[in-house]
C-alpha cells in the first residue's frame, strides 16, 4: 500500500500544480502520463506494459499535440503581422513628419539666407540623422525659419533683386 500511494503522489495533478509558463499543455499532459507509466512500474507491473502505457499515451497526445503547434505557429504569425504593421505605420510617420519639417527656402535657388541648395542637402541630412519627437515639430519649424526666413515672393517662385 506503500508504494501505490508513493506512485500515485508521484503523479502531477493539473488541477493542484500550476504549469510553468513556458510549457505547453500538450508538453504538461505528457509529462503526466510518462509518470502514469513510471508510477505503474513502481507498482510492479510488468515493464512491457508500463511501455504500451506510455506509447498508447503518447498516440492519443498526437492530434493534440499538432492542434497546439498549429495554433501556436498563428499566433506566432499574427504577432509577427502586427509587428510588421506596427513597423510601417511609425516609419510612414516619421517620413511625414520629416516632410513637414523641410525649411521651404531651401529648396529655391536663390534663398534669401543665402544657404542655396548646398543647404538643402544639410537640412535632410539633419533630418535624416535626428528624430525629431511629434510634441517638437512646431518648434523645430519655427527653429528652421529663423536662420533661413522664406519671403513670401520666394514661395511663389519669383526672386526678388539682390542689393
Amino acid at each position: 500500500a506503500g508504494a501505490i500511494e508513493a506512485a500515485v503522489a508521484g503523479v502531477p495533478h493539473f488541477q493542484t500544480k500550476s504549469r510553468s509558463p513556458g510549457v505547453r499543455p500538450w508538453e504538461w499532459i505528457r509529462w503526466r502520463v510518462d509518470a502514469c507509466a513510471r508510477a505503474a512500474s513502481a507498482t510492479g507491473l510488468d515493464p512491457n506494459r508500463c511501455e504500451a502505457l506510455r506509447n498508447i499515451g503518447a498516440a492519443l497526445l498526437e492530434p493534440y499535440r499538432l492542434e497546439f503547434e498549429r495554433v501556436e505557429k498563428q499566433h506566432v504569425e499574427a504577432l509577427r503581422l502586427h509587428q510588421q504593421q506596427q513597423q510601417q505605420l511609425a516609419e510612414e510617420a516619421a517620413r511625414k513628419a520629416e516632410q513637414r519639417l523641410g525649411c521651404l527656402c531651401c529648396y529655391a535657388s536663390d534663398c534669401s539666407a543665402g544657404y542655396g541648395l548646398r543647404h538643402a542637402a544639410e537640412m535632410q541630412q539633419k533630418l535624416q540623422r535626428v528624430e525629431v519627437p511629434r510634441a517638437r515639430h512646431k518648434g523645430a519649424k519655427a527653429e528652421f525659419r529663423e536662420h533661413a526666413p522664406v519671403a513670401p515672393m520666394q514661395r511663389s517662385g519669383h526672386s526678388p533683386s539682390l542689393p
